[in-house]
């Protein structure tokens, strides 16, 4: 079955090690956005996850938000086996769909409700 890559964008890397992103059977199509290191505990998890096979991409922040047109070319240039994403799906809660499309990221929108 095919599987997609799952994107977190987690600029300190606060994602806990022992989450099953990090451990599950799919976790090598996996990859966390994070901003340049600063402190050791990113360094250290930095080395943990990408021995847990788990893809790292670091991207420059402005403000509270990453810089949206690098993290996009990032994802979508043929790198470390990948052939570069062509689209991806935003799952979030409110603050991650402004962002998204305050950054002009949103080609189509997709609500969903409950009855």
């Amino acid at each position: 079955m095919y599987q997609p890559w799952r994107i977190i964008l987690d600029r300190t890397l606060r994602i806990p090690l022992d989450a099953h992103i990090v451990t599950d059977d799919h976790r090598d199509r996996t990859i966390i956005v994070h901003a340049p290191i600063v402190t050791h505990e990113m360094e250290m998890a930095m080395m943990y996850l990408r021995e847990h096979d788990i893809r790292l991409i670091e991207i420059p922040t402005t403000g509270d938000a990453f810089d949206w047109p690098m993290l996009w070319r990032s994802l979508v240039t043929p790198a470390d086996g990948s052939h570069g994403l062509t689209s991806i799906l935003v799952e979030g809660g409110a603050a991650t769909w402004d962002i998204f499309t305050k950054e002009g990221m949103v080609d189509e929108e997709v609500i969903l409700t409950g009855m």
